[in-house]
């Protein structure tokens, strides 16, 4: 098999090119990145492998991919492509994915599976709900992201139900909780928490902290992913799923978590009570994936909470790990 990796430099596209390397040593892996906002040495790894070859460009641009996908004989797309700049939304949720979406269409390319991931934020929340009142989101609830760049990812889920609709292209849709884990980038809510707790920072948490989140750790994102790849297509072509880790916390359930694994104190811990988080509640049910394909996050969340830790400890420093503003509690 050849599996095409959007996004291959980011922190999922990077830990799932790992998680298949090491399962499928057979399997060939194009890794994708235009590299904007993770640096080309964090594949260095990857590419001394003879199996992963790396590929420079945008999945905007039509002639590269192109290129890509007849080089390598692709015949899996995951497009785990993602970012945090308002300025390049447009290009990497909407005109990539279409572009993506045109070329598993055209039928130039034998590809058998296209993996499109997304996030719980396309479901944001009705402003008006009480606290008490929002159930945990199905994949047929609406679509209603309350920030520009998660109006532009829902927009790309969008348009991959509608080639599914019109064209009845072989597509998934992963919608996922707040991944966390070994890797990401400190810009990141999880690893940043544990980034300000190491260094004696106070950590500010907007409102009071009870708004609760979806906690999914990576390595059982990444055996989605695989059971997805691996289950036959009448089981996952077409469809929308929900990947939670099935555990609920709160921003401050989890910042007192992770200052009590290191032994920090909990007057760390500062309110910013002039912004509110827009979500008060964002929570997936499971039973569709889990009835599909029987996958149930499987990692123990404690321990990999404190492998996690454990793992920033030892390189907190290391020069792939971009250090930015943390947008905390959001």
């Amino acid at each position: 098999m050849n599996i095409a990796i959007l996004g291959g430099a980011g922190f999922v596209g990077r830990s799932l090119a790992y998680n298949i390397a090491a399962k499928y040593p057979k399997y060939k892996i194009a890794l994708v990145d235009n590299f904007s906002s993770n640096p080309h040495e964090v594949l260095d790894d990857l590419e001394k492998r003879p199996s992963v070859s790396v590929y420079e460009g945008s999945i905007s641009d039509t002639e590269f991919l192109q290129h890509v996908f007849t080089d390598m004989h692709i015949n899996v797309v995951i497009n785990a492509t993602y970012t945090e700049e308002e300025a390049s939304a447009i290009e990497t949720f909407v005109t990539g994915t279409k572009n993506v979406l045109s070329l598993v269409h055209s039928g130039e390319h034998a590809i058998i599976k296209y993996i499109h991931i997304s996030s719980d934020e396309v479901y944001g929340e009705d402003p008006d709900a009480d606290e008490q009142a929002i159930s945990p989101y199905t994949e047929t609830s609406s679509l209603r992201p309350t920030n520009p760049i998660s109006a532009l990812q829902a927009g790309g889920d969008l348009l991959v139900q509608s080639y599914v609709n019109l064209y009845d292209i072989p597509a998934t849709t992963l919608r996922t909780g707040n991944v966390f884990g070994p890797g990401q980038r400190v810009s990141k809510l999880f690893p940043s928490l544990i980034d300000h707790a190491l260094r004696n920072e106070d950590i500010p948490i907007y409102g009071d902290g009870t708004h609760t989140r979806d906690w999914l750790y990576v390595e059982d994102l990444l055996d989605a992913i695989d059971a997805i790849i691996q289950a036959p297509d009448a089981k996952t072509a077409g469809q929308v799923f929900n990947v939670s880790g099935e555990l609920e916390l709160s921003i401050l359930e989890v910042t007192e978590l992770i200052l009590t694994i290191l032994n920090r104190p909990k007057d760390l811990i500062t309110f910013d009570k002039a912004n509110v988080p827009l979500h008060k509640r964002r929570v997936l049910d499971n039973s569709k994936i889990n009835k599909a394909i029987d996958w149930l996050p499987e990692h123990d969340v404690k321990k990999a909470i404190e492998d996690t830790i454990g793992w920033y400890k030892r390189v907190l420093d290391e020069v792939y790990i971009q250090r930015g503003s943390a947008t905390l509690g959001n």
